[in-house]
């Protein structure tokens, strides 16, 4: 490996990011409910009981934690880099073992915002790097979503299995910083 490659990789997250980064950041955090709110459905499950009066309890509200900048690490603490939004879903899921009850699981969102995507390759890197060491087991599944006003590789990343989510695209205007369209 070339020493700018190990440099670059090194320290990618380390460097000042663009603007448009952060406004994308900020527009994961203003609709990530949006954007799971189908999932998370306790009536799905409920469809799936022949008898639904069994069940003892009430299906908890699904609660969203978000993160900036989570650290993703490996062993012995060795820095990997930085998942640009980390979405926390609790929800309720129906345990039907042996008595139907509403247990909670938690399953996580991994965002990484693009305001454009110059290099796949750089991209599907960055994420499979993250796969490899984010911790599944302290969630029940990990999704990864890129979030890109740039379309140009959204049919690719979603045949790796990472989701692709379009947001509006930037419109830089003098004095007033970065606004949606």
């Amino acid at each position: 490996m070339s020493q700018s490659h190990k440099r670059r990789s090194m320290h990618q997250d380390e460097e000042p990011l663009p603007r448009h980064h952060d406004d994308i950041a900020m527009w994961i955090l203003a609709n990530v409910g949006s954007y799971v709110q189908g999932r998370y459905d306790p009536t799905v499950q409920l469809a799936k009981v022949s008898m639904p009066d069994l069940i003892i309890g009430q299906p908890p509200e699904v609660k969203i934690k978000t993160t900036l900048e989570y650290l993703v690490t490996g062993k012995n603490e060795t820095f990997i880099g930085f998942i640009d939004v980390l979405a926390e879903i609790n929800y309720a899921y129906l345990d039907l073992e042996y008595t139907p009850k509403w247990t909670e699981r938690i399953d996580a969102f991994c965002f990484e915002a693009k305001p454009c995507i110059p290099s796949l390759g750089e991209l599907m890197r960055q994420i499979r790097k993250y796969q490899k060491y984010f911790t599944q087991n302290q969630f029940h599944s990990v999704t990864f979503v890129v979030v890109s006003p740039d379309t140009h590789y959204r049919n690719v990343i979603r045949s790796q299995g990472i989701e692709f989510w379009e947001c509006p695209p930037l419109l830089q205007l003098p004095d007033t910083g970065t606004l949606f369209e």
